[in-house]
């Protein structure tokens, strides 16, 4: 069985993973365990037939936790689960809204989700209220918005960002889904295609690729008052096929990517390269926990690292 799509999620003091895995058939589930004294549990499978997930995205607040994806091949269909017990227990599938790129985050306060309407051509955002969400269509302020967005919420705020015209653009969220005007822009000076976005209590870190002939080359820039940003660090190059993630704290930068055969880790700490190297080396960094794949002939294999 192939596995994609690792996420890591800390659920009220306990270290829960989710992933994707896939049958022959392509078939696919939402897989699950928790580790447990320092060892991972019994893989549990979550989600099955006619269920067939793509891009899950996980978060918590307090004991509550929900996972949410998109089916494929269909319309554009965000379903969820949600445990209320810290990740014990599950529901079954739930359908929440015609939409796509499930975006996952809470305030402080609430889980909120954001989606893409392909056929409306509209935002939606998703506000949980404990058993049932109410979703509020984006007030875009007349401004075109792409269908896949990043939301944060950082120091009280929340904010968008995306990719616009090789730029990394964002916007502030008022209440009830308004874009405030006055969008900004990260002139980072590249080729931007992809980005990631991750906050730690002190800053920003944006972690975007620029496209070249036959590579990716990955930069990070951060801000820490999301208005003025600093200069783009280079990171390094990854082939075509890589995705990457990114995961902050208040003294480094932890970006995970991989390509066919290799799996890549680097630690960016206080602007400075630290470290480059593919799985299976021995390494030190500061305490962190890493998940990610990487394919093995026909499938793919799922890593778990513990950095410390």
């Amino acid at each position: 069985m192939g596995a994609t799509d690792p996420v890591l999620l800390n659920i009220s003091g306990v270290l829960h993973a989710f992933w994707i895995g896939s049958d022959t058939s392509d078939q696919h589930y939402i897989l699950h365990c928790v580790e447990v004294n320092g060892a991972w549990g019994s893989t549990i499978t979550l989600t099955n037939p006619p269920s067939n997930p793509l891009n899950i995205h996980v978060v918590s607040l307090n004991n509550t936790a929900i996972i949410a994806w998109t089916e494929r091949g269909g319309p554009g269909s965000t379903y969820y689960l949600v445990s209320s017990d810290a990740g014990e227990t599950w529901s079954s599938p739930i359908f929440l809204i015609a939409g796509d790129y499930p975006q996952l985050w809470n305030d402080g306060s609430r889980i909120e989700l954001l989606s893409y309407n392909r056929y409306a051509m509209e935002h939606t955002i998703s506000i949980f209220n404990g058993t049932d969400w109410n979703s509020i269509p984006i007030n875009a302020m007349n401004q075109s918005l792409p269908p896949l967005l990043h939301p944060i919420h950082w120091k009280g705020q929340d904010m968008l960002f995306w990719v616009k015209d090789g730029r990394i653009a964002y916007a502030f969220l008022q209440s009830k889904g308004n874009v405030m005007a006055g969008f900004g822009n990260v002139s980072a000076g590249r080729d931007v295609s992809e980005i990631e976005v991750s906050t730690s209590p002190i800053d920003i870190n944006i972690v975007f690729s620029s496209l070249t002939k036959n590579n990716k080359t990955l930069w990070t820039i951060s801000s820490s008052d999301a208005q003025e940003w600093g200069i783009p660090l280079y990171i390094g190059r990854i082939s075509l096929s890589s995705g990457f993630s990114v995961d902050s704290n208040t003294t480094s930068l932890r970006v995970v990517w991989s390509d066919e055969n290799t799996t890549f880790v680097k630690n960016v700490q206080n602007g400075k390269y630290i470290k480059i190297l593919p799985h299976g080396e021995s390494f030190d960094m500061s305490d962190s926990i890493l998940l990610f794949s990487s394919r093995t002939g026909s499938g793919s294999t799922l890593y778990y690292f513990r950095i410390s």
